[in-house]
């Protein structure tokens, strides 16, 4: 956004009141991002992107905010969302951290890809949708409980929950075949695929070859654009 169109001067947390009035409400947080309710109304959870921590704020009764807490640390948090049981979820670089009701930590939710946000659906709410760069992951919360792991140092290798680590491999196999397939067809046509080759050979092959599918991705989908672009 272009900062000379703000309507406010800062980054900060603000309340729309039911006369339409706009009140600023936090504003001790360097990069407010995602924002979430406690479901009795009590509790206001906001993520500070830059500090990389989550703060909680009591909820007045006219709808302000009174002073906030650290409630907990994630690298990079971006959306926040709040379960049925109260249990608090951040979406953050390693993974999504869960608190309990209480405040307790009980470990993170490690996913093969960049994380931005995530959400509950179905009819009972108990369906965690998580939305990456490039895809969207959904997975039951009871299931999800269980493959929490232990938080770890920051610089730890992550290691994805198997379901979802095998989505994504699926996701790259079946590219890398369509890839395969579009040289195939310009070889059978005499045209030269020497840079599509090239790229595969110099780019994706070192990371696919690291184990790096994630970083792999972006230059799969420049090959492929490149022959459907071809084709036309």
């Amino acid at each position: 956004m272009n900062k000379d169109k703000r309507e406010q001067d800062k980054e900060a947390v603000y309340y729309i009141s039911p006369a339409g009035k706009v009140l600023r409400v936090a504003d001790d947080l360097q990069k407010p991002n995602g924002i979430a309710l406690a479901g009795d109304g009590k509790t206001l959870f906001v993520a500070d992107t830059v500090q990389s921590k989550l703060r909680a704020y009591p909820v007045k009764a006219d709808g302000t905010l009174a002073e906030g807490r650290d409630f907990g640390t994630v690298p990079g948090p971006d959306g926040v969302r709040v379960d049925l049981d109260g249990k608090v979820y951040a979406a953050g670089k390693t993974g999504i951290a869960v608190w309990d009701a209480s405040g307790k930590r009980l470990g993170t939710l490690k996913v093969p890809a960049p994380l931005t946000s995530l959400a509950f659906g179905d009819a009972d709410r108990r369906t965690m949708f998580i939305t990456t760069n490039p895809s969207v992951f959904k997975i039951r919360l009871d299931q999800a409980l269980k493959m929490l792991t232990a938080d770890e140092p920051a610089t730890a290798k992550v290691s994805p929950p198997p379901a979802l680590a095998e989505a994504v491999h699926q996701r790259i196999a079946a590219k890398v075949e369509r890839i395969k397939d579009g040289v195939h067809k310009w070889a059978e046509s005499r045209r030269d695929p020497s840079a599509i080759l090239k790229t595969m050979q110099e780019k994706v092959g070192p990371l696919l070859q690291a184990g790096k599918v994630i970083e792999a991705e972006p230059e799969l989908d420049r090959v492929l654009d490149h022959l459907k672009q071809e084709q036309k």
